[in-house]
């Protein structure tokens, strides 16, 4: 009878270890599905925050873009204006070298042409000159003769 008392014990400390785990296992059941729930939650909103972050930055990135390529279009036409320029001050630099050539033929054709004039000028002078003396001369000669018929 002790056998079956110990049996019945027994079976009654089984019944009540099973009945104590399946709660346990209940409400650790219970409590896993809610960490579950809570942590599908949480990799919900960190998949949200995580496709908002790549969506700026692709936008970010797309923004970079343009304008890096906004920058390069503006370099090159800055290159291409400077070139311009540089070529302008080239054409103006061998333009200005004619320039002063002429200048310096010019002012040896005046020089010239002042050397020229002076000499013509020193000529007509001199003609002047000649001819005043020959009229001077003429009119002594006339005025002698005139003189030497009133006498004579």
């Amino acid at each position: 009878e002790e056998a079956s008392r110990f049996e019945a014990g027994l079976a009654a400390i089984d019944r009540e270890w099973d009945t104590w785990c399946h709660e346990e296992s209940a409400e650790w059941s219970e409590e896993a599905s809610r960490f579950e729930t809570a942590l599908h939650g949480e990799v919900e909103e960190l998949e949200k925050e995580v496709d908002a972050a790549r969506v700026g930055e692709a936008e970010a990135v797309g923004a970079g873009e343009r304008r890096a390529s906004e920058l390069r279009a503006r370099v090159e036409g800055s290159v291409a204006a400077l070139g311009e320029r540089r070529e302008l001050c080239k054409q103006l630099g061998i333009e200005c070298e004619e320039a002063e050539e002429e200048e310096v033929e010019g002012r040896g054709e005046l020089e010239a042409a002042e050397a020229s004039l002076a000499s013509a000028e020193g000529e007509r002078a001199r003609a002047l000159e000649a001819l005043r003396r020959r009229g001077a001369e003429l009119r002594q000669r006339q005025e002698a003769e005139l003189a030497g018929a009133r006498r004579g």
